[in-house]
């Protein structure tokens, strides 16, 4: 069995920031690659490619978070165990029930207002999650309106992570490809005049989607910067939940304690695109 003190400590919790890092740093430089070796090989297709990773590592970075938030949380008996979350997380399966009540109901994350027993402390479930271990007085006056932000930052990352079919799409055959280059839409007001809306689709991906007789064809245009931002967000809620457990079990020493403002989680995720989803569904 790994020891707890090796799970916390040497815990990948930079691994998502280094990939989005050198991701970037490609596409921003994208002339200094080589593909001289690549059948083929296009500037376009190496965009695509790499703006696909950055999406596909923002959607890892989401897994992540949410199964090590439940993992974290009480089993049916009402027991937490810090010290088995590698246990747990082998056996649990990805919160997808979870993470859809999240997405959409307003009282999906009332359970972190749950009280729990630490110690010789009562404290919300939230807070054992994001702030284990914080006593000082000082620090801890700051925890409330923290895990406000760190709510309403959990539903958006809900709600891009609810339907999976994106990600699915990308692990299981690799069902992605780009395909639409524009969209047009012509709408005719009262007086007969035309007037013609053209969405440019070209920094887009497609994939194809079968459920319950109904065949769909879902376009989604790159947002990447937004997934880079909400990839860091994904790594800076993790970092609370790793790091104030590896002080508390391991080195004793003091970390970063991170505290979240909702005002800058609200300009992270904004959509940076004119259009973002676009479905042509058929029934089979």
């Amino acid at each position: 069995m790994i020891p707890l003190k090796e799970f916390y400590s040497n815990f990948q919790i930079n691994y998502f920031d280094y990939r989005v890092n050198y991701l970037q740093n490609a596409l921003e430089n994208i002339s200094s690659i080589d593909v001289s070796n690549i059948i083929r090989s296009s500037t376009d297709s190496l965009k695509f490619a790499i703006k696909s990773d950055i999406r596909q590592n923002y959607f890892l970075a989401l897994e992540t978070l949410f199964t090590l938030i439940f993992s974290l949380c009480p089993d049916k008996t009402g027991k937490i165990d810090d010290k088995n979350i590698l246990e747990r997380i082998i056996k649990s399966k990805i919160p997808s029930k979870e993470v859809e009540e999240i997405a959409s109901d307003e009282k999906g994350l009332d359970f972190l207002e749950k009280k729990i027993k630490n110690k010789i402390q009562i404290k919300s479930l939230g807070e054992y999650i994001f702030y284990y271990n914080v006593t000082d007085d000082e620090l801890s006056e700051r925890i409330p309106s923290s895990l406000d932000a760190i709510k309403y930052g959990l539903r958006v990352l809900a709600r891009d992570f609810s339907d999976r079919r994106e990600y699915n799409s990308y692990k299981h055959g690799f069902r992605i490809f780009p395909y639409m280059s524009n969209l047009s839409m012509s709408v005719s007001d009262i007086e007969a005049k035309e007037n013609k809306e053209i969405w440019d689709l070209k920094d887009s991906l497609t994939f194809y989607s079968e459920e319950k007789g109904e065949i769909s064809f879902i376009t989604k245009v790159f947002d990447t910067q937004r997934d880079i931002h909400m990839t860091s967000l994904c790594s800076l809620f993790i970092w609370n939940i790793i790091k104030l457990r590896d002080s508390s079990f391991n080195t004793n020493e003091k970390v970063e304690i991170l505290y979240f403002d909702k005002e800058v989680i609200i300009k992270s995720h904004q959509s940076n695109i004119s259009i973002q989803d676009f479905t042509i569904s058929i029934k089979k």
